[in-house]
């Protein structure tokens, strides 16, 4: 009789332990699973990240060639059919993303930060219509000297043509 409780508790232990190999190893393979998917998701995000970071530095080159660009039609008589072109470059410009870290910042005070730009710009405008001079409106204002001329061109009383 002694002989059967010994080798059915050599046994039930036996039982325990491999059942318990067998739960640890599941928890680690689940484990492992979960690291690998978590490890995906950040490196997705990450190359979105890049993508996006690479976008708005492509964003920022073509926004300087056409302030470039705007400096020196500045100096030149501008034809009437090229406002338009300019006011779509100008609208299309207002339109475009921004990186995460300024959406941070203007997620902060995003209304007094587009009041203010659009103050600014407003003054600019209404001080174009009192026949100011792009010089003037740029010491006014602190805009830039391209755009100031743009304005002047789209909003003066006297329009050169």
């Amino acid at each position: 009789m002694m002989d059967n409780f010994y080798y059915t508790s050599l046994a039930v232990i036996t039982l325990g332990i491999i059942l318990s190999l067998f739960i640890s190893f599941r928890v680690y393979r689940d484990s492992k699973e979960k690291d690998s998917e978590f490890g995906e998701s950040i490196n997705s995000f990450i190359s979105k990240q890049a993508k996006q970071t690479n976008d708005l530095q492509l964003l920022s080159t073509e926004i300087a060639e056409l302030r470039s660009q705007l400096q020196k039609l500045g100096h030149q008589k501008t034809d009437s059919h090229l406002l338009p072109l300019l006011t779509a470059v100008v609208e299309r410009l207002e339109q475009t993303p921004i990186s995460s870290s300024e959406a941070n910042k203007e997620s902060q005070a995003p209304q007094a930060k587009q009041q203010d730009e659009h103050s600014v710009f407003n003054h600019a405008i209404r001080l174009a219509k009192e026949n100011q001079s792009a010089e003037k409106i740029v010491e006014i204002c602190g805009i830039e000297p391209s755009e100031a001329e743009l304005i002047v061109r789209m909003h003066s009383q006297n329009k050169i043509t």
